[in-house]
């Protein structure tokens, strides 16, 4: 599947204890791709994995947000496998096919208005601002960043958001390099 070595949940017994611990935590689950990709290091893999525990009890953006954040961003990629990941994620917070198609288009400015798709408006405004600051980076302005806030949220959430994001297309361009098929 990829063509660097990594750890296959079948080869997880003979991998190094940080390995074998994020692989447990999935208790029969199935470890994502891309995170079986991160075990060809070890430490980044910890790392992810830490990350992805920060986020999983954020304060302040919800799962569906996040996993929306994912999606958006995924699919702007064309990063197939995270898209159907979390469009599943999506479907499982009780959000429909036609939900998801009007916030991907929401969050990649083909709608003016948000709509009702299962998120809070102003969780469809954070989706929309990080997938324009990754589709085109520049910097925010001070109106972007003041509409934010007029939503409640706050400097870190609309950074760790960003981040959340940022993150997304890391994970992409690091998974199509290696992967195979």
């Amino acid at each position: 599947m990829y063509t660097i070595a990594y750890v296959t949940p079948e080869q997880v017994e003979t991998a190094p204890a940080s390995v074998r611990k994020i692989y447990d935590a999935f208790q029969g689950k199935e470890v994502p791709e891309p995170l079986q990709l991160l075990s060809a290091s070890p430490g980044l893999m910890t790392n992810r994995f830490e990350n992805i525990q920060y986020y999983m009890s954020h304060e302040t953006l919800s799962f569906p947000l996040l996993a929306a954040i994912r999606y958006t961003v995924a699919r702007s990629c064309s990063y197939n496998c995270c898209t159907d990941f979390n469009d599943g994620l999506l479907r499982r917070c009780g959000m429909q096919p036609d939900d998801i198609e009007t916030l991907y288009a929401y969050a990649r400015g083909d709608r003016a208005e948000t709509m009702d798709t299962g998120l809070e408006d102003r969780e469809q405004k954070m989706v929309r601002f990080v997938v324009n600051a990754v589709q085109q980076p520049r910097p925010a302005t001070t109106e972007q960043l003041d509409e934010l806030r007029a939503e409640g949220w706050s400097d870190k959430d609309i950074f760790d958001a960003l981040s959340h994001g940022a993150g997304m297309v890391a994970t992409s361009l690091i998974d199509t390099t290696f992967r195979t098929r």
